[in-house]
C-alpha cells in the first residue's frame, strides 16, 4: 500500500511540474502578446494556473 501512495504522490508531483512549465510558457506568450500591443494579463494567467496547480496537489492528499 505504501508503494501505491508514493507512486500516486510522484505522479501528482509530475503533473504539478508539467503545469509549472505550462504556466511559464503561457506567461512568456502573454508577455510577448502585450509587447505586440495585444492585451493579455500575465497576472491573470499566472493566477489561473496557480489555482489549477493547487487543485492538482490537493487531490494528491
Amino acid at each position: 500500500m505504501q508503494c501505491k501512495d508514493s507512486e500516486a504522490q510522484t505522479r501528482h508531483e509530475l503533473e504539478a511540474t508539467r503545469y509549472d512549465k505550462y504556466v511559464l510558457r503561457k506567461v512568456g506568450r502573454a508577455r510577448a502578446s502585450t509587447e505586440a500591443g495585444r492585451v493579455w494579463s500575465n497576472d491573470v494567467v499566472a493566477a489561473l494556473f496557480r489555482a489549477r496547480r493547487e487543485q492538482v496537489l490537493s487531490s494528491a492528499e
